[in-house]
C-alpha cells in the first residue's frame, strides 16, 4: 500500500500536480530555484558592466583616433587653426569677407592670451 501512495505521489509530481493540490515544480528542486534568479541577477550585472566599459574603452578610441589630429594641429600651428576656425565660422553665420577678416583678427589678437606658452 505504501509503494502505491508513493507511486501516485510520483506520477502526479510529473504531471505538474502536488499531493495538497498545489502545481509542483517539475524537474527542479525548491533549493534551487532559489538560488536561480539571484544567480542570474549577477550574471546581469557583471555582463551589463562589462558593456559599459567595453563602450568606454571602444568610444575613447574612437575619440583619439578622430580628434587627434584636429587637436595637434591647434597646438603645433595656431594660426592655421584660426584661419581654419574662421573659415567655419563665415561658412556658417554667412559673413562676408571684410567680416571674416575682422573676426580673424579678433582671434588672433586673443589667441596668445588664452593660450599662454608654458614656462
Amino acid at each position: 500500500m505504501f509503494q502505491l501512495k508513493l507511486l501516485v505521489g510520483a506520477m502526479a509530481g510529473m504531471i505538474g500536480l502536488a499531493a495538497v493540490g498545489t502545481p509542483a515544480i517539475v524537474g527542479t528542486h525548491a533549493g534551487c530555484l532559489a538560488k536561480g534568479p539571484r544567480r542570474r541577477r549577477w550574471v546581469s550585472v557583471i555582463l551589463t558592466l562589462v558593456l559599459l566599459v567595453s563602450g568606454v574603452i571602444v568610444g575613447a578610441g574612437s575619440a583619439l583616433l578622430f580628434v587627434r589630429h584636429r587637436a595637434l594641429m591647434r597646438i603645433r600651428q595656431p594660426s592655421e587653426a584660426v584661419a581654419m576656425d574662421t573659415g567655419r565660422i563665415q561658412k556658417s553665420l554667412g559673413l562676408t569677407d571684410q567680416q571674416a577678416r575682422k573676426v580673424e583678427t579678433i582671434r588672433k589678437t586673443w589667441l596668445p592670451r588664452a593660450n599662454p606658452p608654458p614656462p
